[in-house]
């Protein structure tokens, strides 16, 4: 899609792109929600004292995985909206809701 023949055929049909960069983390499911989501977990059942790296890898792997498949839906449900928000936006960081 980058191609010289590609921008050339763009340009003939008088297609205008716009240029997201590389790593949008408003494009990022991960990033805008799940994240989120697994951190509010992880502090409701974190150990009082101290935990090794080894407990808390294996904590972070069991709420992971505990994640719903409601709350999957309900982040890729946003992929939309937030497409057009930075489509909108010209590429540049938008505000949304989560």
């Amino acid at each position: 899609y980058k191609s010289n023949a590609a921008i050339d055929a763009k340009k003939d049909l008088g297609i205008q792109t716009v240029d997201f960069p590389k790593y949008s983390p408003d494009l990022n499911p991960c990033d805008y929600f799940l994240w989120q989501c697994i951190d509010r977990r992880m502090d409701s059942c974190a150990p009082k004292g101290r935990e090794t790296k080894t407990s808390f890898m294996a904590r972070l792997r069991r709420v992971a995985l505990a994640t719903n498949r409601a709350t999957i839906r309900k982040a890729l449900a946003q992929m939309k909206p937030r497409i057009q928000a930075v489509y909108d936006a010209k590429g540049a960081h938008i505000t949304m809701d989560a």
